[in-house]
């Protein structure tokens, strides 16, 4: 991740794990479960808010999800 976008998403992280988490991914999410099998274990680069890695999660995958911001990561884990 270069500089300019770590220090946007550590500027206004917040703002953009809420629009992450009110967008409708429903069809990413089918997309998403449809392609692996159970027990796979996942890694996630760029995880932002952490809805996708969460969303997983509750399907029984083994997620590690990372992100360069500090911010996000800390959306991440609520």
């Amino acid at each position: 991740m270069n500089q300019t976008t770590l220090k946007y998403y550590e500027k206004d992280g917040k703002n953009i794990a809420e629009r992450y988490e009110s967008a409708d991914v429903s069809e990413l999410h089918r997309v998403l479960n449809a392609s692996f099998t159970l027990p796979a274990r996942l890694l996630e680069l760029g995880c932002g808010s952490g809805r996708d890695a969460a969303f997983m999660i509750k399907q029984g995958f083994h997620v590690t999800a990372v992100d360069g911001s500090a911010m996000m990561i800390e959306s991440a884990r609520h």
